[in-house]
């Protein structure tokens, strides 16, 4: 007799049809097709159809997807405190510290307090701008936009912000990031100290200078705009200056400052890890005050400028996959292949394989060696091996459009779009009588947003889709059932069936195991009308996710429930009231409730 289908099978070969629909052309195909089939076939069965698909903004959302220059710090802070005040059911602000000048490192939580504060509930984080001009304030601030316009309208949403909390810092380098926005007189909070040249012209803007020099490719010599002739063709404001003498930066960068892997000799890494002011502040926040917190994303500014496409950047950066505990490695296979099926195609990688891939060397021993300098003092490398939570860097970028729909934005294609749309971003080539290089012509480019337009919108939505799915796989401590039985000497047996209804293990990663910060689950008693005999607390150790046992899930077997027992005592005559609380920090706590009737 054949066996019937279970209506899981039926669904997971309907995703299987549209994954290889999706990505029906390429080498590699077949295996990420299985890939993303088995992380999204292996979700919980209640799960609305919504998670781990792509979804389009909702109707009446409203966001400038074409403000260039973005918002600086200050309004951006402003915009987080009105949203709170638009939203107190659902969010707050939290000011974790400041930067080296003295800015608010401001981070808004998202979480309905009705159902809990927020440390109570397993925890996610945003970060924009770690570097000066990422564009991650642009994705952050769409991404916490998006979440409150949707709470009370979409069940996903909802669902999500009543049963986990969200923490978004949307400017994290306050300090440099401002100068990388103010570069010119006609932009908001232009100051000229913190800029070389000076606008000749008196357009607004200082572009660049060139005279003409028929032994150069394009016939021109380039200086910056300014009294002083200043060779070369400046790129406005992207960067750090550096000691001409030591090669290192102003102060530590901001994503070589952390202790994951630190090297002193690394670029940026600065006199020793958590140097800078506004990481030492974020360390705070995720070690000491919100240990709930399991997923991080920093994002960045990479994908198509350098890759052709955005892609997530996991740990461990400097070594191959497999030199992480192969649970935790399947953990980068199973999301990122849901990642890779909701960008259609985006790649996850680490700069150890990325390099392998794009540009292959090898040692003085004749074994291949890894990406290369830029390899220590990582966020996301610190908060895997020195906080064991997972991470995610999202290298997002969007600043053209895909003409030919291939799914990569080429070199062609962001010059046909700077031609057609970034020449609002340039000053013509005018003559100007300069008094060091005689005539020249001023003009140029005053520097081009990196994400911009229907194509920032696009990948907005992919960012959203995927962290609300890297939510949903939370894990998620609910109290199944709790049962008395009365025993000898007027005393009752109180048992308490806890699950973990996640994907996620209540200890995150293995790696937290092994540096010993797992934090067990623990469940306690209160009663009223009686008493308890022995502890009131105990401790659970760790309760599984279908991700730790996935295999064995598929079959039937199931190992994500603990059980303890109490045994508890009448001190009057009356019904004891029983209380059951059961919580772990990255799992969430939960209460039931009984009655014992005598």
């Amino acid at each position: 007799m054949g066996r019937t289908m279970s209506e899981t099978q039926k669904r997971g070969i309907q995703m299987y049809q549209e994954i290889k629909k999706v990505l029906s052309v390429g080498r590699g195909v077949r295996g990420l097709v299985l890939l993303a089939l088995m992380a999204l076939l292996f979700q919980p069965a209640d799960l609305e159809a919504r998670i781990g698909h792509r979804t389009e903004t909702p109707d009446g959302f409203e966001f400038d997807y074409t403000r260039w220059p973005w918002p600086l710090h200050a309004e951006i802070n402003d915009r987080l405190d009105e949203l709170a005040r638009k939203n107190p059911k659902i969010a707050r602000t939290i000011d974790i510290g400041k930067t080296h000048e003295g800015r608010i490192l401001r981070v808004l939580e998202i979480t309905n307090e009705d159902t809990g504060p927020g440390t109570s509930k397993p925890g996610l984080w945003m970060d924009g701008n770690v570097h000066s001009c990422n564009t991650g304030r642009f994705y952050t601030m769409y991404t916490l936009e998006r979440m409150l316009f949707e709470y009370g309208k979409n069940p996903d949403t909802t669902r999500l912000v009543d049963t986990r909390s969200f923490y978004f810092l949307p400017v994290f380098d306050a300090d440099i990031g401002e100068r990388s926005l103010a570069l010119h007189p006609a932009w908001p909070g232009f100051n000229p100290e913190w800029v070389s040249g000076e606008d000749l012209d008196g357009d607004g803007y200082i572009t660049q200078m060139r005279v003409k020099d028929d032994s150069r490719e394009d016939g021109y010599r380039y200086y910056r705009e300014g009294p002083d002739a200043v060779s070369g063709r400046s790129r406005p404001g992207f960067g750090r200056a550096r000691n001409p003498i030591t090669g290192e930066r102003e102060r530590a960068g901001g994503n070589r400052n952390w202790a994951g892997e630190w090297l002193p000799e690394e670029r940026g890494a600065g006199p020793y890890p958590f140097s800078e002011p506004r990481i030492r502040a974020v360390a705070d926040f995720l070690t000491v005050s919100h240990k709930n917190i399991y997923f991080c994303q920093s994002i960045h500014s990479g994908g198509a400028e350098g890759e052709g496409r955005s892609y997530l950047v996991r740990p461990i950066m400097d070594q191959p996959y497999d030199s992480m505990n192969p649970e935790d490695n399947d953990f980068y296979s199973r999301a990122g292949a849901v990642w890779s099926y909701l960008s259609q195609g985006n790649m996850v990688q680490n700069n150890y394989m990325d390099y392998l891939f794009n540009a292959s060397q090898e040692d003085e021993d004749g074994n291949q060696k890894g990406y290369g300098p830029t390899m220590a003092g990582f966020m996301n490398d610190w908060l895997y091996l020195g906080l064991g939570i997972h991470s995610m860097l999202p290298e997002m970028s969007g600043s053209t459009e895909d003409y030919d729909g291939d799914g990569y934005l080429t070199a062609a294609e962001m010059e046909r779009w700077r031609k057609e749309v970034g020449k609002q971003w340039f000053s013509p080539w005018t003559p100007y009588d300069h008094p060091i290089l005689g005539e020249v012509e001023i003009g140029g480019s005053w520097g081009v947003p990196r994400v911009y337009g229907p194509r920032g919108k696009y990948d907005s939505e992919i960012l959203y889709d995927w962290h609300l799915y890297m939510a949903d796989i939370s894990p998620l401590l609910r109290i199944e059932d709790v049962k008395v039985e009365a025993i000898a000497g007027g005393k009752y047996r109180v048992v308490a069936t806890v699950r973990n209804t996640g994907d996620l293990s209540t200890y995150v990663t293995r790696q937290a195991i092994k540096i010993r910060r797992d934090y067990p689950a623990v469940a306690q008693i209160q009663v009223t009308g009686g008493e308890v005999v022995g502890d009131e607390m105990k401790e659970l150790g760790h309760v599984l996710g279908k991700w730790a046992y996935i295999r064995y899930w598929v079959e039937g077997e199931d190992r994500s429930t603990a059980t303890v027992e109490w045994t508890v005592k009448p001190t009057g005559s009356g019904p004891l009231e029983v209380t059951v609380e059961a919580w772990a920090p990255k799992a969430g706590r939960d209460k039931k409730e009984v009655t014992i009737q005598r």
